[in-house]
């Protein structure tokens, strides 16, 4: 006996192909159309493409007559796509949140500071994940990215000043940053002319969304 007539597996996965040693038997497989040969009761085999595998089983002493079976090896299909997650960032004091490509059945995400599960997950730490998956048919396969903390941008607006009436003073906030908000609205410029008497108070994003 073989151990199914179908066996299907996954690339890179090896399976054995057949049952307990019967004593008093000899044992010979083959593959089909190809070099693999063994004399093992129930060989460990690892084929990278579809292949049936043929068992002839004999008599020790000769006196029986043989018998033979055939066992398919089938490769599971693979995904073509496994760039399931990029690199992400999140900004100082806040968290980014994953989610992970579609079609799996399990989602298990590994670092060294993080261990999580689920097709969607948040960081909030910097780390190296390998997202490991499994697919509807439990093949598995592996992802590596990185979560990495971006800084919030830091400006001095200069110290405190003191203007004549009816006069005004240029605020200039930091460089290239992606946007700018004075006093909560009064401007959207990287200048702001201040002519009245109050605290100004600028917020800028930058150009990776931090603030």
């Amino acid at each position: 006996q073989v151990a199914s007539s179908v066996i299907r597996i996954c690339t890179g996965e090896g399976v054995r192909i057949g049952r307990p040693e019967i004593p008093g038997y000899v044992y010979k497989w083959i593959s089909v159309g190809g070099s693999f040969s063994s004399s093992e009761t129930s060989p460990l085999v690892k084929p990278t493409t579809n292949t049936t595998y043929k068992l002839v089983v004999s008599s020790a002493d000769g006196k029986c007559s043989k018998d033979s079976a055939n066992i398919s090896v089938i490769i599971r299909p693979v995904l073509k796509n496994t760039d399931f997650v990029r690199d992400t960032f999140f900004c100082f004091g806040d968290t980014v949140q994953v989610k992970a490509k579609s079609g799996a059945i399990d989602y298990k995400w590994v670092g060294k500071k993080t261990t999580l599960t689920g097709q969607t997950v948040k960081f909030y730490q910097e780390d190296q994940i390998i997202l490991t998956i499994k697919d509807t048919t439990t093949c598995e396969y592996k992802d590596t990215f990185n979560v990495v903390m971006k800084k919030l941008p830091v400006f001095d607006l200069g110290k405190d000043t003191t203007i004549c009436d009816n006069t005004s003073i240029t605020l200039l906030g930091p460089a290239n940053m992606k946007s700018y908000l004075w006093n909560g609205g009064q401007g959207k410029n990287r200048s702001f002319a201040a002519s009245e008497e109050r605290t100004h108070t600028l917020a800028v994003v930058d150009s990776f969304g931090c603030k």
